[in-house]
């Protein structure tokens, strides 16, 4: 950390490495859509972005034991880019009595850039759960 408030006063743009493709998706299609959108970045992260990444996490670790809201964390088994360990403490960490954690086996990063089969359990997963809190939410404001 140290090290990285140095590099951010001396070389703020220094830039850090890059995504590898292969790891957002195991859909071939998906993947080469993202590596030649020119709309998608595909330098290497910034220091001065990655001290603005660690400072937002700080923040969120110190809010997450307070959150009661419900909370629904789709994960990839196989998501080389964020520890599924996170999702777990997550889930460990918020105070929520209505949270759900759902891990999609051998996923990588993007579920919703997945092979078809993943994609769709996925916005299913999400319209079901949506649906069960308006539901719910309706059936409250009318009692």
């Amino acid at each position: 950390v140290f090290a990285a408030k140095v590099l951010n006063l001396v070389l703020p743009n220094l830039s850090l490495g890059s995504i590898d493709p292969s790891a957002i998706s195991r859909n071939k299609k998906e993947m080469e859509s993202y590596t030649s959108d020119p709309l998608v970045y595909h330098g290497g992260m910034k220091v001065s972005f990655v001290i603005q990444l660690m400072n937002a996490i700080t923040r969120i670790e110190r809010a997450l034991p307070k959150l009661t809201l419900p909370i629904l964390v789709l994960h990839g088994s196989s998501d080389k880019l964020c520890d599924i360990k996170g999702s777990y403490l997550l889930m460990d960490t918020v105070q929520s009595q209505d949270k759900t954690l759902k891990v999609y086996e051998e996923a990588y990063h993007a579920l919703h850039k997945e092979l078809p089969e993943v994609t769709t359990s996925v916005f299913t997963e999400i319209l079901m759960w949506v649906s069960q809190k308006v539901s719910a939410a309706g059936e409250t404001s009318q009692t």
